[in-house]
């Protein structure tokens, strides 16, 4: 189980740990080579090349793994980091868990609600390319942005952020299981790329935001 000492959850910022350092910079390699390839492909290009390679056994992984985006995941998750490490187990602590997930989700439903942009299956569900898996319920509305993406960064992002100097390299192994939940939206053929492009940046931008300012306010507590 990952460990830090108190000063890490009350007196230092994000920019002081490695693991964070290394998994912001993959992030923002990917919001660099992601936006490049939104402008010079196209949405709805990258889509169908994500979406139209498929295997039977990436079905079933993809099938099960894009929970991890979801709360029935993240929620134990982070009840498990709160209560198993004694120096977590604080009022304070449990606040920056609640927020860094409660905050992504309202901005990601509100503008699910004002947007109300179609899935995947509505604009494309008729080509010879759509690929159903078996038993998967499609949504058909509010696709962007994609809440699990947003929720999946989120979560990981706060975990890299907590990890201890000798654990920094779980940075890269957070970094791609937050960016598997993204690519399984797109897989599964819930979400385009902007969808699960736009969830991953303000799930991740919200998150630091969120740590940030919990840390200016109780560092001295």
């Amino acid at each position: 189980m990952i460990t830090v000492t108190d000063q890490d959850t009350s007196a230092s910022s994000p920019g002081q740990h490695k693991g964070f350092r290394i998994f912001i910079a993959l992030f923002l390699l990917w919001a660099i080579v992601g936006g490049v390839l939104y402008i010079t492909k196209g949405n709805h290009a990258l889509f169908q090349a994500v979406h139209s390679l498929h295997t039977s056994v990436l079905d079933q992984f993809f099938y099960y793994y894009t929970y991890v985006g979801d709360f029935v995941v993240i929620g134990p998750l982070l009840l498990l980091v709160w209560l198993l490490p004694q120096q977590y187990r604080n009022w304070r602590f449990f606040l920056l868990l609640v927020f860094t997930q409660l905050l992504p989700f309202l901005a990601v439903q509100g503008i699910k609600l004002l947007i109300n942009a179609p899935r995947p299956s509505v604009v494309f569900g008729d080509a010879d390319w759509f690929h159903r898996i078996a038993g998967l319920d499609l949504h058909a509305q509010l696709s962007f942005p994609s809440g699990h993406s947003a929720g999946a960064f989120a979560c990981f992002t706060l975990l890299s952020i907590l990890l201890p100097a000798g654990k920094s390299f779980w940075g890269i192994l957070f970094f791609l299981l937050a960016f598997l939940v993204a690519y399984s939206r797109m897989y599964l053929g819930q979400h385009f790329f902007e969808d699960v492009y736009v969830g991953s940046l303000l799930g991740t931008l919200l998150c630091v935001l969120l740590y940030v300012s919990w840390w200016r306010i109780f560092r001295k507590k």
